[in-house]
């Protein structure tokens, strides 16, 4: 029969474009179709829970290319700045940047998808 299993559920709730304060709850090191991705998961300061609720960092896949190495170190000082994280990459260290609290910036693409576009660094968060 159709629709045997349906079960109402709140669809969750889409953030609008702007700036939220976020606080990290998970780091994710993970392999996604053959490439390695850094997963921040993350729950917004005012309780609400929305989407989107998490970002991805991509490693570099080719180390000779100097525009994906810089791409990189743009993006994950960036990140840094802005929750103020420190040490290398490693699982002792992700569990260290849970619960840290930074400043998000999220836009719509040109396709319509919601996406974390940028990080305030703390100091201009303030």
């Amino acid at each position: 029969m159709f629709g045997a299993t349906y079960q109402f559920v709140t669809p969750p709730i889409k953030a609008v474009p702007g700036e939220y304060d976020v606080t990290l709850t998970k780091v994710t090191e993970r392999n996604l179709k053959g490439y390695g991705v850094l997963t921040f998961d993350f729950v917004y300061q005012d309780g609400k829970k929305r989407v989107p609720d998490s970002f991805d960092v991509f490693d570099v896949t080719d180390t000779s290319n100097e525009v994906q190495k810089r791409a990189f170190n743009i993006k994950m000082s960036k990140i840094a700045l802005c929750f103020g994280l420190s040490g290398n990459f490693n699982e002792e260290t992700y569990r260290s940047w849970e619960g840290k609290i930074g400043r998000i910036v999220i836009t719509r693409t040109q396709d319509g998808f919601l996406t974390v576009s940028d990080f305030i660094p703390k100091e201009e968060a303030k």
